[in-house]
């Protein structure tokens, strides 16, 4: 069997956990300094997590949303915010509502377009001394007939695909923020309720038809 340096290579990168929960308390110690923590809340994963699974740029096949200088996961606040008004737009929540939580989606001209009043900031794990990555595995049977090539049959050779994940039971913090132009910051909280019935019910990232993404 030929040897898979790629799952050794994630091997190897879900064991630099203390390392990771390091630089990690010493980033939210500082952050505390920066942030409105009352208009902060935290979630644990209620199953694996994938955020960034297809979207960005990797030298593999997938990858996984981290902390540019310190490697740690992180759930961007632009993911969050998309949630969101996803979640309002389905609820029937009130289209100018939803513009001044969130802004709009100009089409033509830059006069036309309108800023939210609330701000989403990037989640961040916190530090519980477990793993923050963990290996994950997923099998493709039919790479013939996905890639146009061929019918699906059983006589297909499978191509194991190793990614990172995040694990189920990590705790991540969320933050919101009134923006500048924010006259009523009441207006937090009401996100904050939609941000919340999001994460568990429609779940955030890659692969939530799997089950990955959930949070409790």
């Amino acid at each position: 069997m030929d040897k898979n340096y790629r799952s050794e290579h994630f091997a190897k990168v879900t064991e630099c956990s203390s390392k990771l929960l390091r630089e990690l308390e010493y980033e939210q110690l500082q952050q505390r300094y920066f942030f409105d923590q009352s208009c902060s809340f935290t979630l644990k994963t209620k199953t694996r997590l994938l955020v960034g699974f297809a979207g960005s740029g990797s030298v593999f096949e997938v990858s996984i949303s981290l902390h540019p200088l310190y490697g740690f996961p992180v759930v961007p606040g632009s993911a969050l915010k998309g949630l969101a008004r996803s979640f309002c737009l389905d609820s029937g929540v009130d289209l100018k509502e939803i513009t001044r939580m969130f802004g709009n989606e100009p089409q033509a001209k830059e006069k036309d377009i309108i800023e939210g009043e609330v701000v989403f900031l990037d989640a961040w794990p916190q530090s519980s001394g477990e793993p923050l990555l963990e290996m994950d595995i997923m099998t493709p049977h039919y790479g013939e007939y996905y890639g146009g090539t061929g019918l699906p049959s059983d006589s297909d050779k499978a191509n194991p695909v190793h990614f990172l994940a995040v694990p189920r039971d990590v705790e991540f913090r969320f933050c919101l923020m009134p923006s500048r132009i924010c006259k009523d910051k009441t207006i937090v909280g009401r996100v904050k309720d939609y941000l919340v019935s999001a994460l568990k019910s429609y779940g955030v990232g890659a692969k939530t038809g799997s089950s990955y993404g959930y949070f409790r």
